[in-house]
């Protein structure tokens, strides 16, 4: 499991957060949107936070590679 940013980032908690993404976005798309401006600002807010989790999740297991003292990358050590 790591941890990062005060997050737990354990493949459960991606799993259960991806979920409630895809709720989310069900429970945006089945509005009724009257117009196709509104439903691409939907659209869009729901891939710009799927965007957000993805590089602070990207950015932790590059960090957890990093030697802090002497900024080498270790990758995979």
């Amino acid at each position: 499991m790591l941890s990062g940013f005060g997050a737990d980032l354990s493949s459960e908690s991606i799993y259960k957060l991806s979920i409630k993404l895809i709720f989310v976005r069900r429970k945006l798309g089945s509005l009724e949107v009257g117009n196709l401006a509104s439903r691409l600002a939907v659209e869009s807010t729901v891939i710009v936070i799927f965007l957000t989790i993805h590089s602070i999740l990207s950015l932790s297991l590059v960090n957890s590679f990093i030697d802090a003292d002497f900024g080498k990358f270790y990758p995979f050590c």
